[in-house]
């Protein structure tokens, strides 16, 4: 018991030291301690295989079908379901009527509280948590607005896709600011932080463009009268 005590302590102080250089490099570190750790009773355990996800729809009602390795379900939102991590990359397909098919991949990213897991107890928990998997989770919620196949007219058209661009602008705020807060002068990586930060940003103007370009191909629903007709000239 010594032994894995001693393994424990040089664990936690080196893993102290990689926090001080940024998140990219704990992954590394822990897989190397967690070859160290045999005693699973020790673990601040997280809990592990399956991740529970709501999947909220606009409108709602939609009929959402969830497909991934050896994994799928078909149901009506708003919803919540098990997502097993060993499914993943999870394939999401909308559908609503009166609006088009909306179709993403679910994956799972890193989890922080694995992070808190750590602060607050031994690395000998943490390595335990990164073995069983528990790192990584799928989002919690999931809010999905449904394109309407058309538009009553040119103002409930740009209204919805100004909400949409918002959303866009939004995402890419926090992935830019994530990325940023990672590019520290003790990195030694600012040329790979730049480059990161230029390829974000490059993504959020053409996610945006595309946006734009969906917006003006949108169809609008125009009233029967306001069709243009040729009516015979009465003599």
């Amino acid at each position: 018991m010594l032994f894995f005590t001693s393994i424990a302590i040089a664990c936690d102080t080196f893993v102290v030291r990689l926090l001080l250089l940024g998140k990219r490099y704990l992954r590394a570190v822990l897989a190397l301690c967690a070859v160290s750790i045999l005693l699973p009773a020790c673990s601040g355990a997280l809990g592990g295989g399956s991740s529970t996800t709501q999947i909220v729809t606009e409108p709602a009602g939609a009929l959402c079908t969830l497909t991934g390795e050896g994994f799928a379900v078909r149901l009506t939102t708003p919803l919540k379901t098990k997502l097993p991590k060993e499914a993943a990359p999870i394939k999401l397909s909308c559908d609503a009527r009166g609006h088009r098919t909306f179709v993403t991949l679910l994956k799972p990213t890193f989890n922080d509280k694995v992070l808190r897991n750590f602060l607050v107890g031994s690395s000998m928990g943490m390595a335990i948590d990164m073995m069983n998997g528990n790192h990584e989770k799928y989002p919690r919620r999931v809010v999905l607005h449904l394109e309407p196949s058309s538009f009553l007219n040119v103002v409930a058209r740009d209204f919805w896709y100004a909400r949409y661009r918002q959303f866009i602008e939004f995402k890419w705020r926090r992935i830019l600011d994530e990325i940023q807060s990672d590019c520290s002068d003790s990195s030694g990586e600012n040329g790979n932080c730049k480059d990161a930060v230029t390829k974000a940003t490059s993504a959020r103007e053409q996610e945006l463009q595309r946006l734009e370009r969906r917006r003006r191909r949108a169809a609008l629903d125009l009233p029967p009268f306001s069709q243009t007709s040729v009516l015979p000239v009465p003599r």
